[in-house]
């Protein structure tokens, strides 16, 4: 397909011109159609163009999956605004962080874990942030309760709708969202995308995912953050496919949605997938509905796509690859075989340029050499907002977004992931990829999931952590690991230390969240090593 001069409103206007009358999304039981999302987004936005919400003011937009997210994310850049798209899973702390960041000037806000927990959290920040006063906008009361308050400011405001001439306003170049990095080993950062990036994103994805008006998406991602957007909603808004959506990525409420609904698409990062069939009830719901199972934003191990397949043998599977400074970048096809899904990420999408960089030389490597995953072309991002002094922009002077990401291209054009650059693990000297290590570890089949880290060693510089969590029921045994791992690598590439967990602690787009990993590695090194 080829790129569009369009913008995200005028794709929901689209949508809602062709699938008006067809239920767009399920959320508590209640629906709502494409047309009523296009209807009431248009009154919201009149509601916020009257409060003082104009074309490029900063809006936090602070909140669970909602009817009532979906409707102020529409509503926002339907008025030129500025969609700061805030985790909400944030505690105040890093909320806070974020509207110093993103130069918030207004705060949406619905349901959230914080707000739950402590009703004084809006007192208290507003203390610290005076200029906000006035300008916070509860959207949480209940979705009927959003519902009756734009049926009430319409019977009130009848001769303000929202107008097209408001809306011709909008340019595809302008930045309609800003979407805060995982910050999962420091402070995020807030990468800038345009109404062009995000729209032809969708268009692309939808299109490589086959959605159709027939198709029924359970959508568990949090849509603040890029894969759900992009891959997830917004690319089954092209189609006018029904989508269900919950607060929460409860495994329980996956399941119940799956087997209630009959749904064909499921999106989720490999964790999401994993957390489904350890859970002992899994097999009590039927799941044989889903025709797709499009995995992002993790890599996923050949040990653990073996079993994601086996538990949903009747499902076509693909694995996708993105950045928030990119968006989605590359995806496995449709009919790619098992092998491809499992050991690569696909090839670029239409559109987009991926190459592998010699870091040092900047010089483009031929097929089959490691390096730096680098991408240009539309979706990459217009850069970081307001960063801090030490944060260095990643889109170089001919466009090249550094992914930080080491991989390989064959000669075929697919795109495999060898680690991150920051994961490899120098001791004396020895370069050692933990990705590598996470797949040897695997092969013990007692092991559920496995992340390596590197630790310091007053030594070696670096030494080899091994953090595991086992499959329920499972007998693990630490020396049967290490007879495992005999056979599978070098000696210097053993861990030092093996650390069994419970679990791992999550970020809430449900990605590993390295920076409290590491926290509690640093805590038990100290006790063994005393």
């Amino acid at each position: 397909m080829e790129l569009r001069d369009v913008t995200i409103q005028q794709l929901l206007h689209e949508t809602a011109l062709s699938f008006g009358d067809k239920v767009a999304v399920e959320f508590h039981g209640e629906y709502y159609t494409w047309g009523d999302l296009d209807s009431m987004s248009d009154l919201l936005a009149s509601d916020f163009l009257s409060r003082g919400i104009t074309k490029g003011t900063h809006v936090g937009l602070w909140s669970q999956n909602s009817l009532a997210w979906i409707l102020s994310f529409y509503a926002i850049v339907k008025t030129g605004a500025i969609a700061v798209l805030i985790n909400s899973n944030y505690t105040i702390r890093e909320l806070e962080a974020a509207l110093r960041i993103g130069k918030v000037e207004w705060l949406i806000y619905g349901r959230c874990p914080s707000l739950a927990l402590d009703s004084d959290v809006l007192d208290d920040l507003i203390q610290e942030h005076p200029d906000l006063s006035g300008r916070l906008v509860d959207i949480w009361h209940g979705d009927a309760g959003i519902v009756r308050q734009l049926e009430q400011y319409a019977s009130t405001h009848v001769n303000t709708p929202f107008a097209d001439r408001e809306k011709e306003e909008v340019s595809p170049d302008d930045v309609c969202c800003m979407i805060f990095t995982s910050g999962t080993t420091r402070e995020p950062k807030c990468a800038m995308q345009t109404h062009r990036s995000v729209a032809n994103n969708a268009l692309i994805m939808s299109d490589m995912m086959r959605i159709t008006q027939d198709d029924i998406f359970c959508l568990s991602l949090p849509l603040f953050h890029i894969f759900g957007l992009c891959g997830g909603f917004l690319a089954c808004m092209c189609k006018g496919a029904i989508v269900h959506i919950f607060e929460s990525m409860r495994s329980v409420d996956v399941m119940q949605c799956v087997d209630m609904y009959q749904c064909t698409i499921f999106n989720g990062v490999p964790t999401n997938y994993l957390a489904l069939i350890n859970n002992m009830n899994f097999e009590h719901y039927d799941m044989k509905s889903v025709r797709l199972g499009v995995l992002g934003g993790a890599a996923v191990t050949i040990p653990q796509m073996r079993r994601i397949q086996e538990a949903f043998p009747h499902t076509v599977f693909m694995t996708n690859y993105g950045q928030t400074e990119g968006a989605c970048l590359s995806n496995t096809l449709y009919d790619d075989s098992f092998e491809r899904v499992a050991t690569t990420v696909g090839k670029p999408l239409p559109h987009t340029e991926i190459a592998i960089m010699d870091r040092e030389t900047g010089e483009l490597l031929p097929p089959g050499e490691q390096g730096e995953i680098v991408a240009r072309g539309y979706s990459i991002m217009r850069g970081y907002f307001n960063p801090e002094p030490d944060v260095k922009q990643p889109v170089d002077a001919e466009g090249w977004l550094h992914t930080e990401d080491l991989g390989i291209i064959d000669e075929e054009g697919y795109i495999r992931i060898s680690g991150r650059i920051k994961d490899v693990i120098n001791r004396a000297g020895e370069q050692i990829t933990a990705m590598e290590v996470e797949e040897a570890i695997l092969a013990y089949d007692h092991i559920s999931d496995v992340k390596v880290l590197s630790a310091p060693h007053a030594i070696l510089g670096e030494q080899v952590i091994a953090c595991l969590t086992t499959k329920e029921g499972a007998e693990y045994h630490e020396n049967e690991l290490r007879d495992v791992l005999t056979h599978k690598l070098a000696p210097y590439k053993h861990p030092a230390h093996v650390m069994l967990f419970k679990e791992f602690p999550l970020s809430a787009t449900g990605k590993l969240d390295q920076r409290k990993l590491r926290e509690e590695v640093a805590v038990r090194l100290v006790d063994l090593e005393d």
